[in-house]
């Protein structure tokens, strides 16, 4: 299983553990590793494991919070990995952010947003545009990837319409250093 394809690739990359978990997450298959590292290990449908290397790479040193860095990456059975440092912390779930008071909700969020405005102040330039090619796969397989997390059918149903009057509306430039995950 899985598991077993972690702790080879961690042999691969010679990290020694003496515990590996797989955390929660939506699109690849993640590896919590002690509390040091982060085994992310791509499906290659979605092209992804470039654009999360790059950006990375690009990060490193450039922002004024810690963001992971790099451990190692490669290949194992045609699927891509990376192992990157793990940034202190934990996952705030939906339900336990609901669960703040709204004064510490809002902080968080006023916090959240500090980060991702300094992230935007970054130049893209390393970086090809490829905005227009990213939001075309991503909203050809959006439904499809709701409906694997779960959603609810009556949101299922309502998609198709809501993206056909919507999708027109996303900006394909400027282009501005983006990153998928939110953490």
């Amino acid at each position: 299983g899985w598991s077993n394809a972690a702790a080879a690739i961690c042999l691969q990359a010679g990290v020694k553990f003496s515990r590996i978990e797989r955390a929660d997450s939506s699109d690849h298959v993640v590896f919590l590793i002690d509390d040091r590292f982060v085994l992310k290990i791509f499906r290659p449908s979605r092209a992804c494991f470039e654009r999360e290397t790059k950006a990375l790479e690009f990060s490193r040193g450039r922002l004024p919070f810690a963001t992971p860095e790099i451990v190692g990456s490669g290949r194992f059975e045609d699927w891509d990995w990376l192992i990157m440092t793990q940034v202190p912390g934990r996952a705030l779930t939906r339900a336990e952010f609901l669960g703040l008071p709204a004064e510490t909700q809002l902080r968080l969020v006023r916090h959240l947003a500090d980060g991702l405005r300094q992230i935007h102040a970054v130049g893209p330039e390393p970086f090809a545009d490829d905005w227009a090619t990213f939001v075309a796969n991503r909203s050809s397989s959006f439904i499809e990837r709701q409906i694997g997390h779960g959603v609810d059918p009556k949101i299922i149903d309502a998609l198709p319409a809501f993206i056909e009057k919507h999708l027109p509306r996303v900006p394909l430039g400027p282009t501005v250093f983006l990153h998928g995950d939110v953490h």
